[in-house]
């Protein structure tokens, strides 16, 4: 009976407990509500203000066509009404030279008003061949305005469910509990590597030149080679190898997302998806401008175009976004939270940009030297590699914390490539100057 009641009463603490979470939870949701709405208004404030822009530099530019011509016609009737006056004396003064004049004076007269008469008609026919043009003035709209692609959404909502805050066990003697959630931020001074695995590629390969790595959810890791092949190597999670994927074009990223392969190649300026199944090329884009650096950013994949602009496209290659944001000497680029992380190694910066391309925070280090690769745990926290410094440090989401992690000057020469597994909790390290690869286990 002692505890029977005892779990009665544990049932109803839960209850209580439940029933506040849940109008905390209400209360906050309203608070998001209220949050998504305004960044709806924010948004439309901006599309009106842009569209009042645009509006005036098309009306402008049609009053101003209009009135520079209307100008010129008006001067062209201004002259010929002129030329009309003269016309009409020319007549009335032959009219009183038929009625009155002798013959001598009627000859002389003629030759006088012959000649003005000449020069009236060669003006006449200039202005017949220059100045009576007509212009049509019409309005065209612009592609993207009628096709749908810019009013076809504002937007999405975006849906993320989180693990309840609370939940009732029983454990074997009947005992309720309540057991809390991991917090969803991490100390960087608590942030530990530890080696899992060293690997070199076979010599029967050849030569490699690893411009980027890249580990799949299952632990497949890919290596975008540039060196005596132009190929994508793929090594299991023990250091297998798996298989390669031949390229046509000089790699300089790779990514992976449901079952495809993205290539991009800075020298073809292209952005290629191939079937990881088949090994099968599915598409192949011409970008424009030199690209390199790629990131999965949610189902999408982000491109860096070198000195232009960064551009999002779906998994079809269909471009569906662009950011206005300009790099140099910025070959890495990752994603995490609506947020772009990017390494501009000849500056020795980390730049953390929101979607729009404004800039949150700029991290800089003396002891992290050449800044290269970047990756991002399930956190927040940003590890980067220094190629010069030879060493793999953390910063924190807010990037003004920063700890040195490892140092690689015996290991690994001039790391220029890590990715962070989100699901093995892996960092994977590679460089250009060998055919080793690192594995290290975060925690």
């Amino acid at each position: 009976m002692i505890k029977l009641e005892q779990n009665v009463r544990d049932i109803q603490q839960n209850i209580e407990i439940f029933l506040q979470n849940r109008n905390s939870y209400l209360s906050n949701l309203q608070k998001q509500r209220e949050d998504c709405i305004e960044k709806v208004k924010e948004l439309r404030l901006k599309i009106d203000r842009h569209l009042d822009k645009l509006e005036k530099t098309v009306n402008d530019e049609i009053d101003t066509t209009y009135t520079n011509h209307k100008s010129e016609v008006e001067h062209t009737v201004d002259d010929l009404s002129g030329r009309k006056i003269k016309m009409d004396t020319f007549q009335n003064d032959i009219e009183k030279i038929k009625d009155h004049a002798s013959d001598i004076q009627t000859f002389l007269s003629i030759q006088d008003i012959q000649k003005d008469v000449t020069e009236e008609k060669n003006h006449l026919v200039l202005i017949g061949q220059d100045r009576l043009q007509e212009i049509e003035l019409s309005f065209t709209s612009a592609s993207s305005c009628v096709s749908g692609i810019i009013l076809e959404s504002l937007g999405k909502l975006k849906t993320n469910i989180k693990p309840s805050d609370i939940s009732f066990v029983r454990k074997d003697d009947s005992e309720a509990q309540l057991i809390l959630p991991e917090s969803n931020e991490k100390d960087i001074n608590l942030i530990s590597l530890a080696k899992r695995l060293d690997f070199t590629l076979p010599t029967n390969l050849g030569k490699a030149k690893f411009e980027r790595c890249f580990c799949m959810d299952n632990g497949l890791i890919l290596l975008a080679d540039r060196g005596q092949k132009f190929r994508i190597i793929v090594f299991a999670s023990n250091g297998a190898l798996v298989c390669e994927i031949p390229l046509q074009q000089n790699p300089n990223d790779v990514v992976y997302i449901n079952q495809s392969i993205y290539v991009s190649s800075f020298s073809s300026m292209t952005l290629t998806s191939i079937d990881f199944k088949t090994k099968q090329m599915k598409k192949r884009i011409d970008t424009s401008y030199k690209c390199d650096a790629l990131a999965v950013a949610g189902d999408k994949i982000l491109l860096r175009l070198s000195k232009f602009e960064y551009k999002i496209y779906d998994q079809n290659l269909v471009e569906v976004g662009k950011i206005p944001l300009l790099t140099t000497h910025a070959p890495h680029v990752c994603y995490f939270e609506e947020r772009i992380y990017i390494s501009l190694w000849k500056e020795n910066k980390v730049n953390c940009y929101n979607m729009t391309g404004n800039l949150i925070w700029q991290f800089q280090h003396e002891y992290i030297r050449g800044l290269y690769g970047t990756a991002i745990d399930n956190y927040g926290n940003l590890f980067v590699c220094g190629f010069y410094s030879n060493s793999i440090s953390v910063i924190s989401p807010n990037g003004k914390n920063c700890r040195n992690l490892l140092n690689l000057t015996d290991v690994l020469a001039h790391p220029t490539s890590i990715y962070y597994n989100h699901v093995s909790k892996q960092l994977i390290v590679s460089s250009n100057e060998c055919n080793k690869i690192l594995v290290y286990g975060v925690s």
